[in-house]
């Protein structure tokens, strides 16, 4: 028997198109609403534009009362159709957080992956490598431990909403654009689209590697694995940082992407699995050098450049106050 009220949850994961999937999300709560979907905003409410609860639900999972909390958060919000997206729920805990809501709701969980080899490579640009860790050193932790676990989370939520409730998608292999994947995920017509704000760039863009590898030598620079001062500096005045894509070698991402083979077998298919690693060699433009040497001169090369281009500014500013000294 079908359910009275639905929960449209997107568990992420991180670093897998989350903050693109939550901007179409967030911008579009108005038009959402007007087809009978409340998205939820930062403290779980239904009122005014969606946002990420992200931060509300990590003091829910810590909170041993947290279930009946989100319980009765939930139970009273307006709408047949509730839609939640945080990175935070693609976490096994977080299954857990919601399933004393499964006897009145019924869930549409989605589930979006990123290849193991560009997810670790990708985690390590953001947060390990302000940790003292150089990319080699990442790799080998991340399959010591298997990270990232999606089978974990994928058997999680779909103890709690069903496995046929969960969809997993991966990235690299989606059916069509992001909001399309979002309007199927939401049983809507795809040619609704032509109603909803669409985001005319990608989010989060990063710049190359090489940079993070020596400066993961000297993790002094940073004063937490958040810190981004550094990143945005240089994303911000230096094109050579963020033109040249310096990507994993084939022998690394041929051996992470063997690492979880079965994972992926298990997660989107045989056939999709096979795809996905055939894929390694397709992605990967550019080898490892290795050469520390090589890596220091171009780190210090977009560093001048972005130095070069502060002191320009630095000058038109100058010139500008001076003009205006002269009024």
């Amino acid at each position: 028997m079908r359910k009275l009220k639905t929960i449209y949850i997107h568990i992420g994961s991180p670093k897998a198109a989350s903050t693109s999937l939550q901007y179409f999300i967030f911008s579009n709560a108005a038009r959402l609403r007007e087809l009978g979907y409340e998205v939820v905003n930062q403290n779980l409410d239904t009122i005014g534009r969606g946002g990420n609860p992200l931060w509300l639900i990590q003091s829910l999972l810590e909170d041993p009362h947290g279930q009946e909390k989100l319980k009765s958060k939930l139970a009273s919000a307006v709408g047949d159709k509730i839609v939640i997206s945080a990175e935070n729920l693609s976490i096994a805990a977080a299954a857990e957080l919601f399933r004393p809501l499964a006897v009145d709701f019924e869930f549409k969980v989605l589930y979006i992956i990123r290849r193991q080899d560009d997810w670790i490579y990708s985690a390590w640009k953001q947060w390990q490598s302000k940790t003292a860790k150089t990319l080699n050193h990442y790799i080998d932790i991340a399959l010591l431990e298997h990270t990232p676990n999606y089978c974990e989370v994928f058997e999680a939520w779909g103890s709690v909403a069903g496995m046929d409730n969960v969809q997993v998608l991966s990235l690299d292999l989606l059916p069509g654009k992001l909001e399309s994947v979002v309007l199927d995920w939401l049983e809507l017509p795809s040619n609704e689209s032509q109603s909803f704000e669409i985001a005319d760039k990608s989010q989060n863009e990063s710049f190359d590697f090489r940079i993070l590898d020596i400066l993961a030598r000297h993790a002094g620079v940073y004063s937490n694995p958040h810190d981004r001062r550094i990143e945005e500096f240089i994303s911000a005045r230096s094109k050579l940082a963020t033109s040249v894509r310096y990507r994993l070698s084939d022998a690394q991402s041929t051996r992470i992407m063997d690492s979880f083979h079965e994972d992926n077998v298990k997660l989107i298919g045989a056939e999709a699995a096979m795809k996905l690693r055939s894929l390694v060699k397709a992605n990967r433009t550019v080898a490892e050098t290795g050469d520390v040497i090589q890596q220091h001169d171009f780190a210090i090369a977009c560093l001048f450049e972005a130095l070069g281009n502060v002191s320009e500014e630095l000058s038109d500013l100058r010139a500008r106050l001076k003009a205006l000294e002269r009024k």
